[in-house]
Formats: C-alpha cells, structure tokens, sequence
C-alpha cells in the first residue's frame, strides 16, 4: 500500500502543495503529525495537511486553527 501525505499552504489567495509518498503507515501517520505540529505555529492563514491511501481513502485531514482575534 501506497500513503501520501499533502501538505498545504494557502495564503492571499496562492497555494501550495507538497507532497510525499510512504510505504509504511506509521511513518505517513508521523510525517502527517509532523506537519501539523508545525502548521499549528506557523504563520501561514491555511497550513494543514492531509493523509490518503492510495485508492484515495481519507484517514485524515486537517487545516491548523488560528487564534480567534476578538475586536
């Protein structure tokens, strides 16, 4: 089984996508974890990512949330 992991980048209206492929499920899992560990302190208004398997199974997915600005 093929894992890919997407991670993405969305600001002012440009996006990116980096994408990486495993073999092993518990290393697509970490590199997922990973991404998100640093989306969650990154400064980019959507960063998150994304876990598929090959036949495009979601097993997960998620854009970082950002602190609630109160005005």
């Amino acid at each position: 089984m093929v894992y890919y992991v997407v991670e993405t980048q969305t600001s002012d209206g440009v996006g990116a996508a980096i994408v990486n492929t495993y073999t092993d499920e518990q290393q697509a899992r970490q590199a997922w974890h990973t991404i998100m560990a640093a989306a969650s302190v990154s400064s980019v208004k959507k960063h998150g990512a994304i876990l598929l398997t090959e036949d495009l199974y979601k097993m997960a997915g998620e854009i970082a949330p950002r602190p609630r600005i109160e005005g």
